[in-house]
């Protein structure tokens, strides 16, 4: 059975569970019983981690673990990143300094799943080179096709370590 690391701040007091992580539970516990496996405890045994929070922390981690990591929560990002970081209320050397941080985040990261070709190209732009870029499409309806092909990633990634 294939463990995933997941990493998040959602669950934490004070904080909102994102769509991201709650869907991938969700797909995880319905589609997946019994092949994957996710866990929020680090483990040794734990090859793969999946980032659904850019804490600081968790920048540091990406960038010196020796596993294969996973960034699923930039799915959110349809504008460039500049774009995304421009809603938050705060001084503007503190948003080039987050645009800067967001930017050596994902290209910590070994994958980056989006769900369009639009996504990963406005990423790229953006600067982000360095990971491997997988799409997959948000489908309600067609759940059981999303979780094959999440099913056919973890796979892919896990045969790749």
């Amino acid at each position: 059975m294939l463990e995933i690391g997941i990493r998040t701040l959602s669950l934490k007091k004070g904080t909102r569970i994102s769509n991201d992580y709650r869907e991938q539970m969700e797909l995880i516990k319905k589609w997946m019983k019994g092949k994957i496996k996710s866990s929020l405890k680090e483990t040794d045994s734990i090859s793969i981690y999946q980032y659904y929070s850019m804490a600081p922390f968790y920048c540091v981690e990406a960038r010196f673990l020796r596993r294969m990591k996973v960034g699923s929560s930039v799915m959110c990002v349809k504008e460039s990143l500049e774009n995304y970081v421009a809603p938050a209320h705060l001084p503007r050397f503190i948003k080039q300094f987050l645009y800067l941080y967001i930017k050596i985040f994902l290209n910590s990261l070994d994958y980056i799943v989006t769900v369009d070709e639009k996504t990963e190209m406005t990423l790229r732009q953006e600067g982000v080179n360095n990971p491997r870029f997988y799409r997959i499409p948000i489908c309600e309806e067609k759940e059981p096709l999303v979780a094959g092909l999440w099913m056919d990633f973890y796979q892919t990634i896990a045969v790749s370590i």
